[in-house]
């Protein structure tokens, strides 16, 4: 069963990244990452969503084009009734609350595009008591990664991310996350994934030899 159904699993995921991946070939790096932030914002869920007038996208240092790409694509990448806002931190230590048309909102997105052991470590701590997602770039230690951004030698940008790690901020992912193109990094997954291959090759194997008990030896 799992056998025939493959190819049409496939075949949908495919159809579902085409239009992206096609587009994504005349589009810049930077530009597809901000693109790719405000799709990642429509498909999660915080615990307070129903009462969110804001979501604060912060970013840390970044490039002028990154923040000209984001503030671009902001009006048409509106979640429904939320306005989305964008700050540039000068630093990690300035990482806060800000005043948004007269609410203090903590930052519920942290992009930060240069970053190291330490940086990370420091965003962390900062972001502990909050309900903030945050967004790296080319992070290899995947136990700190939240939503991490690859770019690959064509400079196509797709994304990896940890359901574990969301969690822990009570971010909730639906499953059709994947179907952006995104990695669930957790072992308990990957392993699920690893075993039901396993089993249904067994099984495959077993079949066949059933069929063909002549060549048993």
């Amino acid at each position: 069963m799992l056998k025939n159904k493959l190819p049409k699993i496939i075949f949908l995921l495919i159809i579902i990244a085409l239009p992206f991946t096609m587009k994504a070939q005349y589009m810049s790096i930077v530009e597809q990452k901000a693109q790719l932030i405000y799709k990642i914002i429509q498909h999660l869920t915080w615990p307070n969503d129903n009462e969110m007038n804001y979501i604060l996208i912060g970013t840390v240092n970044s490039s002028q084009e990154m923040l000209k790409q984001l503030k671009k694509n902001k009006l048409s990448r509106i979640k429904t009734g939320i306005q989305i806002e964008i700050y540039n931190f000068n630093s990690i230590n300035d990482i806060r609350a800000i005043d948004v048309k007269g609410y203090m909102v903590f930052p519920h997105i942290i992009f930060l595009e240069n970053n190291n052991e330490t940086e990370i470590y420091q965003v962390f701590d900062k972001i502990e008591e909050e309900r903030t997602v945050l967004i790296t770039v080319d992070r290899k230690n995947s136990k700190e990664v939240m939503i991490n951004f690859i770019i690959d030698r064509s400079g196509f940008v797709s994304f990896e991310f940890s359901f574990d790690n969301l969690a822990k901020q009570q971010i909730k992912v639906p499953e059709r996350f994947i179907g952006l193109g995104g990695t669930n990094l957790n072992a308990e997954f990957l392993l699920d994934k690893t075993e039901k291959e396993l089993d249904a090759t067994k099984n495959e194997l077993k079949a066949k030899e059933a069929e063909n008990p002549s060549k048993r030896r």
